[in-house]
């Protein structure tokens, strides 16, 4: 439902691990990162987050909560690491 793909319906935080040999460690450096806009692809496949304060992270996650055309949830978690950010 493309009325549902509104900022409001995302979030999105940010944080950094020490490295150990037992595997990591708590979170620090943990950032609320604000979207302050989206949009929904013609076709309804893609859709772009406009997140000002972006920079490369090694641990991301990005919460949404849509819905779909015929109104059920489209609920969702994504983790994800930014490496390098093109132009």
């Amino acid at each position: 439902e493309p009325s549902s793909v509104d900022p409001k319906n995302l979030a999105i935080k940010t944080w950094g691990l020490k490295r150990t040999k037992k595997y990591g460690s708590e979170h620090f450096d943990e950032k609320k990162l604000e979207v302050s806009a989206t949009s929904l692809s013609a076709d309804g496949k893609s859709l772009r987050i406009v997140v000002d304060e972006l920079e490369p992270t090694w641990c991301m996650e990005i919460k949404f909560a849509f819905r779909t055309a015929a109104g059920f949830p489209a609920d969702g978690v994504i983790h994800n690491t930014i490496h390098e950010l093109g132009e």
